[in-house]
């Protein structure tokens, strides 16, 4: 069946084909949903809301939770091993034609393309997220709000602004968060950081390398080190 752009050292699992044909067979109302039973399987969804969306989409749509769940699996192994791979969207496209081997199937293939950009975006950042959280904290987010500092028994500040962050990092499996506050000062030496990653003039086109978080980053440092 020639080369996987997604499997460069073999191909699909059985898994894949079997469910790529139960996805073709799935009632046009059932298979263009099919993303929100998708996005539960990327998401890593608990066993109990996962039987509960699947009892509620196989009740809507007339269809089989069997042949619905199959066809999930083959959507879900194909978005991760292409994230895994960096695949581009027109690669994608390539390898769902595989599949197809000549039968009809556009419009599964154009349900994962509608999806494809934002799913890979995703999990390429959890793919990075988990591989530098098995070596040390990751940051995943964070929440604020500012505050005034009138007086305090150390004395008076007429209005001080001061930053609460709340950081939200990951170390392997576990999660947890710091709480910060920043003085004037550390406020200003944070902008002046971010301020390197969205100048609106050295923003690359979307879709490019360089516009990926890795590329700003690479971006930025450069910056950092040019005389």
């Amino acid at each position: 069946m020639g080369d996987w752009y997604s499997f460069p050292d073999g191909q699909p699992p059985v898994a894949v084909f079997e469910g790529w044909r139960q996805l073709r067979l799935l009632p046009a109302g059932a298979k263009k949903s099919l993303w929100q039973m998708i996005w539960l399987a990327l998401d890593d969804a608990s066993v109990e809301s996962a039987r509960e969306a699947l009892q509620g989409f196989c009740q809507q749509f007339g269809v089989n939770g069997t042949n619905v769940l199959s066809a999930v699996r083959a959507c879900d192994i194909m978005l991760r091993q292409a994230a895994a791979v960096g695949l581009s969207a027109e690669h994608f496209r390539t390898d769902l034609l595989r599949l197809a081997s000549g039968e009809p199937a556009e419009a599964a293939i154009e349900l994962l393309m509608t999806g494809y950009g934002q799913a890979f975006a995703i999990l390429r950042q959890r793919l990075l997220e988990s591989t530098l959280a098995e070596h040390g904290n990751v940051l995943v987010g964070f929440d604020w709000r500012v505050d005034r500092l009138d007086v305090s028994s150390h004395g008076r500040f007429d209005g001080t602004p001061v930053a609460h962050l709340r950081l939200r990092y990951r170390h392997d499996d576990k999660s947890d968060h710091l709480n910060l506050q920043l003085t004037p000062d550390a406020i200003v030496a944070l902008r002046e950081f971010l301020s390197q990653f969205n100048s609106d003039s050295d923003v690359p086109a979307p879709g490019t390398a360089a516009h990926s978080p890795e590329g700003r980053l690479e971006a930025a440092a450069s910056k950092r080190t040019e005389p």
